[in-house]
């Protein structure tokens, strides 16, 4: 499993000269090292899941050997990228996400390109400034009149964002921007999840803050087009304990991501049976739209 979540690490730094969007495939592999690490899994279940995570990098592995960057065991490189996203929210919150998920790494002993990581998640401080509905630059924007609460702490956020996923919208492309509605509500969970993981890791300085951009974060998913609805409650269900969940032909690796924070935020936090019927029904439309439906 090492040298899974070693694959996700240095795919995630392999793209340090890219966009931060980039990220994406580093992060899902190392959400379902982490799933499989974390998890007490069938065995049917597992290796289903073993199969999806090699087909994510198989036909482009990474060789450590084409980075050449040392591998060392300081990592205040990849804190002080965390901490600039912290400071100014960016990209949905992806920068304080993927660092998260790269340190969580760490504990399973996994080696990193910390250099080029800290340059990924540095990459999503440069987004799209109209990319929340109605709003013209979200990174000067002042929120007003909000009714998000004050949370207490990072698990109160965390709890909130799971149950804030009711009549989720699908992505709309409107003119010439697209508005990714679900897209963002998805990012509430791994956002939380990503404050939560580094209060566990002792960055409790962070952390604060880090609540601060979520409910802003929260704040701009309010917005959107009365003309656009949300999606019809799904017929079908899926764990990501069960084998189905893993050969679903999958069209957008949030799929992976979602598993894996959503179930360690339910694992974590004090719900009530009646909280995770309702978390996990509304998981249902968030894996509905990023499961490809054309075969």
């Amino acid at each position: 499993m090492r040298n899974y979540l070693e694959q996700g690490l240095w795919r995630m730094g392999s793209v340090a000269d890219q966009t931060w969007f980039y990220g994406h495939e580093g992060a899902a592999v190392l959400s379902i090292s982490l799933f499989l690490l974390e998890n007490e899994l069938d065995e049917e279940v597992r290796k289903q899941a073993e199969k999806v995570l090699v087909s994510l990098y198989a036909d482009n592995p990474i060789e450590k050997v084409t980075m050449t960057e040392t591998v060392d065991r300081d990592y205040h490189e990849i804190l002080e990228a965390i901490q600039e996203n912290i400071a100014e929210f960016s990209a949905d919150g992806h920068g304080v996400i993927y660092g998260a998920i790269a340190l969580q790494a760490l504990k399973h002993n996994a080696e990193l390109p910390q250099g080029k990581i800290a340059r990924t998640i540095k990459n999503a401080l440069s987004d799209t400034p109209n990319r929340y509905w109605s709003i013209q630059n979200y990174k000067t924007h002042i929120p007003h009149k909000t009714t998000i609460p004050e949370f207490e702490n990072v698990k109160a956020a965390a709890k909130y964002a799971l149950l804030e996923q009711r009549n989720i919208k699908p992505n709309v492309r409107i003119e010439d921007t697209t508005y990714y509605f679900q897209g963002s509500k998805l990012h509430e969970i791994t956002h939380a999840h990503a404050l939560l993981l580094l209060e566990e890791n002792g960055q409790t300085a962070l952390v604060k803050s880090g609540i601060e951009n979520l409910r802003k974060q929260m704040y701009f998913n309010r917005f959107s087009p009365e003309n656009v609805k949300p999606i019809a409650p799904p017929k079908t269900t899926y764990t990501p304990f069960e084998k189905e969940y893993w050969e679903n032909d999958v069209a957008d690796v949030h799929y992976y991501k979602l598993a894996y924070s959503a179930y360690d935020l339910i694992k974590k936090l004090e719900l009530t049976e009646n909280e995770i019927i309702e978390i996990e029904n509304n998981l249902q439309n968030h894996w509905t739209l990023l499961i490809n439906h054309n075969n």
